[in-house]
């Protein structure tokens, strides 16, 4: 059983559970035995003959084993390793990956990276265009123990016409931020008596709002380079009781690595 393939590699026959090559067409590869094998090949440029298919594909797989597709940086969709790994405490740090592009459409700036600090127990999870938020939300994580999380980018344009770079304070109050927000993070309106606590803080000279809701909800709000980044930690009250701390300490972590 005999198959050509169009970069030069002549399968003939099996012996020994071998895979013999054409010796006049491969001058120095003289077999390829069944396992893991070096192939200067360009496999990309492989077309295999409908009778042999089946054996071209066993080469194939081996053909392709030590040259396995490696990451590159550049503008990928979808979601990129973030996590470090856990430090002596239990917790990691979530880094936006460079190489993600998120699914904003089209006409969306570079998105700054932006980090926080959370527990072992959470992962990130992908983001569908028919989650409340649509494409404002970058990116979404799960803890079976400790709740919900996601990002959400939204233009700075929804609340001012201005150019450059503005403070979140020059664009809304503390007060007004989240009743403005809450419909499309939480998917309900805030009163005034649903606020527990709101502060303000200042990290590298950027203006940060964090709230506490009375359903178990954490907000925590900046802007920066014509967008508000927003992080929000949802969860139900069992998850309350049992990692308040490690939330709040998730939340007031956040920021955007402007500097």
């Amino acid at each position: 059983m005999a198959g050509l393939l169009s970069c030069n590699l002549r399968v003939t026959h099996t012996r020994n559970n071998q895979l013999v090559c054409n010796k006049r067409r491969l001058s120095r590869v003289q077999q390829y035995r069944y396992g893991p094998i070096t192939c200067r090949a360009k496999l990309t440029e492989c077309k295999f003959n409908r009778r042999i298919f089946p054996m071209s594909l066993i080469l194939l797989r081996e053909l392709t084993w030590n040259h396995r597709a490696e990451a590159v940086m550049g503008m990928i969709a979808g979601r990129v390793p973030g996590f470090s790994k856990t430090d002596s405490d239990g917790f990691r740090i979530y880094t936006r990956p460079e190489a993600k592009s998120g699914g904003h459409g089209v006409g969306w700036s570079e998105i700054t990276p932006y980090s926080f600090k959370a527990v072992e127990s959470w992962e990130e999870v992908p983001v569908s265009i028919a989650d409340p938020g649509g494409t404002e939300i970058d990116a979404k994580f799960r803890s079976d123990k400790d709740g919900e999380a996601k990002i959400v980018l939204a233009p700075i344009l929804r609340f001012s016409d201005r150019e450059g770079d503005v403070d979140l304070k020059e664009l809304v109050s503390l007060q007004d931020f989240v009743r403005g927000f809450a419909p499309e993070l939480i998917g309900s309106p805030v009163q005034e008596e649903d606020i527990i606590e709101s502060t303000v803080s200042i990290i590298n000279a950027r203006t940060y709002y964090t709230y506490e809701l009375v359903n178990h909800t954490l907000i925590s709000a900046t802007s920066w380079n014509k967008r508000i980044y927003i992080l929000v930690v949802s969860c139900t009250p069992l998850q309350w009781r049992k990692s308040k701390e490690e939330n709040m300490a998730l939340v007031d972590s956040f920021q955007v690595l402007s500097s």
